[in-house]
């Protein structure tokens, strides 16, 4: 009989894996197998160590509200923190007992607890009660940690299950958002392209054109033309320079993130009245090309944005390379802002590049976060697996 309703159980916790249907059919089923009118399933919440009851049976909500507690607090918080089953055959005579006058108005005199353990720990309890006194059996001791044991492992599955569910969602999300982002970056370049450059080579062809229509009538004026063609093609492929360079920096492949970072860094400070302190600490060797075009990209967004939005005139940049991470630091001293709104909208007017570049760092398995406040300066911290640069 007792094979029998396991196997009815197993088949049973086998065939949902929501987590929320799941545990309602374990509390069904061991009702029904144990004979018992009430019964309850608590899981340990692993940040605050509370037992919260998720599904239960037969039990007044007033008894189930008052069942709050913390692991290591009355029984069942001794059953989670010594991971042993434990039987009171009468829940009045016992000190650890915490919910007397609940428990007598909901008709509760015994209860029998067993722990929900898996391979990292016990995760819950699995309790059934009596309206009576009552002294549990070997065999009922026996049945309900093996309904536990079972029980367990069901959750388990199933909080694996919409973890895995709940990540491949937001792997979907970005990827469309990486797809996206390539597209809003050919944009600016389009635009850049037909801004500056476009503009001026037909700058450029107009005058050619008054050149040889002056070069029969007004020498000397002719050759100022040249002269000022001549600025323009240099300024024209100067553009083009500073185009290629942000598309694809050449000093990064050949010499690595933070050589190419140090040069940008001079590049940038020649540029903008911004001084930038730059340190590295820890081994410096290459990594993986995706680990630091990523590095690259969210320290020149976030130089970027300082030079655009922050009026800053100090920037800090702290790298700190272990064998497994790679932890960076940008601060500037500038008036500060409130980015939440900007790290989970998405693209808004004036601080376009946050969000990207949380998302190139949750690509690769890091994270990102950015911390500032109006006239308090913005410091943006990220931290980014060390891949190695033999890494497939």
């Amino acid at each position: 009989m007792e094979l029998s309703a396991l196997h009815d159980v197993a088949k049973s916790t086998a065939s949902t894996l929501k987590l929320e249907k799941l545990l309602a059919l374990i509390i069904e089923k061991t009702a029904q197998v144990l004979h018992v009118p009430m019964c309850a399933l608590k899981l340990i919440d692993k940040k605050t160590e509370e037992l919260t009851v998720m599904a239960s049976s037969g039990l007044t909500k007033e008894y189930i509200e008052g069942l709050r507690s913390r692991v290591g607090e009355g029984i069942t918080g001794w059953v989670a923190k010594e991971g042993k089953p434990l039987a009171v055959s009468d829940v009045t005579k016992d000190s650890r007992y915490r919910y007397l006058g609940a428990a007598k108005r909901g008709h509760i005199r015994a209860m029998l607890c067993v722990p929900l353990i898996i391979r990292k720990g016990t995760i819950g309890v699995l309790s059934v009660y009596a309206p009576s006194p009552h002294y549990y059996t070997d065999d009922e001791i026996n049945l309900l940690s093996t309904l536990a044991s079972q029980t367990a492992i069901a959750i388990e599955n199933a909080r694996l299950y919409e973890e895995i569910s709940y990540q491949r969602g937001a792997l979907e999300q970005l990827m469309a958002k990486t797809i996206q982002t390539q597209e809003d970056e050919r944009k600016i370049v389009g635009l850049e392209v037909h801004d500056v450059i476009s503009q001026a080579i037909a700058s450029l062809f107009y005058r050619i054109q008054t050149c040889e229509r002056l070069l029969d009538l007004d020498v000397k004026r002719a050759r100022e033309e040249f002269s000022e063609m001549k600025r323009m093609a240099q300024g024209t492929l100067d553009d083009v320079t500073r185009l290629m360079f942000n598309l694809r920096p050449p000093h990064l492949e050949d010499l690595g993130v933070f050589p190419a970072l140090r040069r940008y860094v001079d590049q940038y400070q020649r540029e903008n009245a911004i001084s930038v302190e730059m340190e590295v600490k820890g081994r410096r060797k290459r990594f993986h090309p995706s680990v630091e075009i990523t590095i690259y990209r969210i320290v020149q967004e976030a130089l970027t944005n300082v030079r655009k939005h922050a009026e800053a005139r100090r920037v800090a940049l702290k790298f700190e390379v272990n064998q497994e991470t790679i932890h960076g630091l940008i601060e500037d001293n500038g008036k500060g802002f409130n980015p939440n709104p900007f790290l989970t909208k998405g693209e808004a007017e004036g601080h376009l590049g946050l969000l990207g570049m949380k998302e190139r760092a949750t690509l690769l398995g890091g994270t990102l976060d950015v911390k500032s406040s109006p006239g308090k300066g913005t410091v943006v911290c990220f931290e980014i697996p060390a891949l190695s640069r033999e890494r497939k």
